[in-house]
């Protein structure tokens, strides 16, 4: 679900950076490539502390009982893997030409079809690489996962983690 979500919408933020000028462009690319720089560790401690006072305020302002669970998780994952779906998105809007678009509205098209038939076909193999730059973070982040998971919330790190904790079984 993270990958889906987090795919949709790097795909979506990697369009509207490439339509920027070049300076908002650049001031938007370099802040939302800080989770790739960081380490996981730090990203995981800085979202926990993110979530926990923020449904702390939540809770004190609508006297709410949320908690860390499946929810928090799934907006850590996705916020932690927009970036490498830009990365992987932005090289192949750069190696569109622009005439492409042009001439697609000059041929009667709107500009939905314009992103359906144009932009999406071309952009694809960034997309795909992007899934697989994400979907690998997404089961492999265990830090990430085991601190805004919650108790109730059970992830194949977990599982795999457990299975090196009780010892002699290599399955």
């Amino acid at each position: 679900l993270a990958t889906i979500l987090s795919t949709i919408a790097g795909t979506f933020a990697a369009i509207g950076f490439y339509n920027m000028r070049r300076k908002p462009r650049g001031l938007f690319l370099s802040n939302s490539n800080i989770p790739v720089i960081n380490a996981d560790i730090v990203t995981g401690v800085s979202i926990s502390l993110l979530m926990v006072l923020g449904l702390g305020a939540v809770n004190s302002i609508f006297g709410t009982h949320f908690q860390l669970g499946f929810g928090t998780l799934l907006i850590a994952h996705i916020s932690f893997n927009i970036p490498y779906v830009i990365l992987s998105v932005m090289p192949k809007l750069y190696q569109m030409d622009k005439n492409l678009f042009e001439a697609a509205q000059d041929l009667g098209c709107n500009t939905m079809q314009v992103f359906s038939k144009v932009i999406f076909p071309l952009s694809m193999p960034g997309i795909v690489s992007g899934v697989t730059m994400v979907f690998v973070p997404a089961v492999s982040t265990f830090y990430i996962s085991q601190k805004l998971g919650g108790p109730n919330t059970i992830l194949i790190g977990d599982v795999i983690e457990r299975q090196f904790k009780q010892g002699n079984n290599p399955n």
